[in-house]
């Protein structure tokens, strides 16, 4: 498919992804996350694209599948904060305390971020995935992982300085 082809039908197609992600029990703004994210998708694969009826079909599937996955990553916890490492040097109750407490605050905190900015972190923090590996795994540009990565960095910097002025 040709990109003048492609842009005198994406309104439609776009259209056809935010209706199957509303059926898919998404909200407004998942919903238009979905619709741009088929979007992207489906013009990276634009070459490989028959026609309307066949990039419609596509979008549909992928718009589903994209909400599932949305909500599947809701109401999963990816990080294992749970193991809380004592050592010899924090015998204090108080300190134990001060130390849940920031686990907790931090694990709020981190099931806050928008999703792609809570996987590019983990990806990079947790999983030690390269900004190749990452881009690969998201499909996305290197660039914008780059970008993203620094983005969530400078956010959470910024709730921990708030917290410890508070």
């Amino acid at each position: 498919m040709e990109q003048s082809e492609f842009e005198h039908i994406a309104k439609d197609i776009r259209q056809t992804a935010l209706a199957t992600a509303l059926a898919t029990h998404a909200d407004a703004d998942e919903a238009e996350d979905v619709a741009q994210d088929v979007m992207l998708k489906l013009w990276t694969l634009r070459a490989d694209i028959t026609g309307k009826s066949h990039a419609t079909k596509l979008a549909s599937c992928m718009a589903h599948n994209l909400t599932i996955d949305k909500h599947r990553r809701r109401h999963t916890v990816a990080l294992d904060t749970s193991r809380t490492i004592i050592d010899d040097k924090m015998t204090n109750p108080a300190a134990y305390t001060e130390n849940r407490e920031n686990m907790t605050w931090l694990e709020k905190r981190l099931s806050e971020l928008p999703a792609t900015e809570y996987q590019i972190l983990r990806l990079r923090q947790v999983e030690r995935k390269t900004n190749d590996e990452i881009a690969a795994i998201l499909g996305i540009e290197k660039s914008s992982v780059s970008t993203l990565l620094s983005k969530v960095r400078k956010k959470m910097l910024n709730e921990i300085k708030n917290r410890t002025l508070q």
